[in-house]
């Protein structure tokens, strides 16, 4: 062509031009049109044609452009060929099809109130026009957008909608904080991505905006740490006042004080052999007499020490090896090692040269497997060959425990469950403890 012919070409497809072509083109990237320049623009071509179009129907036609002149003008011919001399925003949603601006920020309002009535009444208004539940959930996506703009600091200024907008916005976003319209659009961006999915879109959305709502309902962090900053000192005090109950077997300071002497330093009085008698006449020097048969008995009385001395004690070697005996189990019986695992307690309790296993459960349901017979025996058999020990296997569960005994797991799991931080921790969290399991933790001094 002559050097004074150019030739200029205009795609929003540009993948779709060869490699050739563009090797031989200088390419100009043209930005989109601002909503203010948009809304000018055809404000001034609706005067030129004699049309009177409402500021929210010129608003949609804007945001429908998307910054596209070209897309925004097919969009007002529309509208110019409806054939009315006044358009109104009723008009633009019924010609395009599309969802009433009114709609979508009736609907951020109620999930930003968490007015579940509000927010049902809103979904099935939109439904009963016919609108798409993904275009839908996309103008809902876009104004919680705008919304969280709006709320930070210069962020209007990203917001590109006409003034009318905007000032509403500004003004839905003063009556919440940042962090709920935030986690609120992450919440809506999960559940337009399980839309495309689910089988009935529209129970999908009440869902998803059921759970928004109960967003609500939960305290920051921040302030149940401030809570128990505040509560903490309170129950030191009072636990400070409070003075405990001693143990029957305590001892006094003193006791503590002063070692206890070992018993073979120094043997009772009733065990010290027998004083010499004297030998009678007749009896030979070299000979050494019997003494006369009797049986020397020691009062024990409980401050001795060698009544004191328990007679059963735990097996902590034992105990230690109860999560690798859980291990041996699964790999020969999967049903049984999960039967045996539902003990919240086991205690390896050796008397003499006998060893028990006393499994404790929670609820007698927890072991009615464990309570056959043949399931007991096949337990007790596989535990032999574990620990290559000689052991009887007791289960336990709360109908058949001492309530009146305080070591007892019931009673200790009560004695948890009534715990100050733990009754100031559910207040704090508007909770209560569903369950307490036991640990085989060694208490101290043991």
């Amino acid at each position: 062509p002559p050097p004074h012919v150019y030739f200029m070409f205009a795609t929003t497809e540009i993948h779709k031009i060869p490699v050739t072509i563009l090797s031989r083109c200088q390419q100009f990237e043209l930005k989109k049109i601002t909503a203010k320049e948009l809304a000018a623009h055809f404000q001034k071509l609706a005067d030129q044609e004699g049309v009177s179009i409402e500021p929210a129907a010129l608003a949609i036609i804007v945001r429908e452009a998307a910054g596209s002149i070209r897309d925004g003008l097919s969009l007002l011919d529309q509208m110019f060929s409806y054939g009315e001399k006044e358009v109104s925003e009723k008009d633009v949603v019924e010609v395009l099809g599309l969802i009433s601006r009114d709609a979508v920020m009736r609907l951020a309002r109620a999930l930003l109130r968490g007015d579940r009535k509000e927010v049902f009444s809103a979904v099935d208004m939109v439904f009963a026009q016919g609108a798409d539940s993904r275009r839908f959930m996309q103008d809902l996506l876009e104004t919680f957008r705008s919304l969280l703009l709006c709320s930070i600091r210069g962020g209007s200024e990203l917001v590109d909608l006409t003034s009318e907008e905007l000032t509403e916005l500004q003004a839905v976003a003063a009556t919440t904080t940042t962090e709920t319209l935030h986690l609120q659009l992450s919440l809506l961006m999960d559940a337009a991505e399980k839309m495309q999915y689910a089988p009935q879109p529209r129970l999908a959305l009440e869902i998803a905006l059921l759970k928004i709502i109960e967003t609500g309902n939960i305290t920051p962090l921040a302030t149940l740490l401030g809570q128990m900053d505040s509560l903490l000192p309170q129950l030191q005090e009072s636990a400070q006042h409070r003075t405990p109950p001693e143990p029957a077997t305590a001892q006094t300071p003193a006791e503590k004080a002063v070692p206890a002497a070992p018993i073979i330093a120094e043997p009772p009085p009733a065990l010290a052999p027998p004083a010499p008698t004297e030998k009678p006449a007749g009896e030979p020097q070299g000979k050494r007499t019997e003494p006369e048969k009797k049986t020397v008995e020691t009062e024990e009385t409980p401050d001795s020490p060698i009544a004191a001395e328990p007679t059963a004690a735990t097996d902590n070697t034992l105990q230690r090896r109860w999560a690798d005996f859980l291990q041996f189990l699964e790999k020969d019986t999967v049903w049984l090692a999960a039967a045996a695992a539902n003990a919240e307690e086991q205690r390896f309790i050796t008397e003499g040269i006998t060893t028990t296993l006393h499994l404790h459960f929670a609820e007698r349901k927890d072991m009615v497997l464990l309570a056959q017979p043949e399931n007991l025996q096949q337990l007790t058999s596989l535990a032999l060959d574990f620990f290559k020990k000689e052991l009887t296997i007791e289960l336990h569960h709360p109908d058949n425990t001492d309530e009146a005994d305080e070591n007892s797991p019931r009673m200790r799991r009560k004695t948890l469950a009534r715990n100050p931080l733990v009754q100031m921790t559910e207040e704090i969290f508007r909770g209560s403890v569903s369950a307490v399991r036991l640990t085989n933790q060694r208490k101290p001094g043991e």
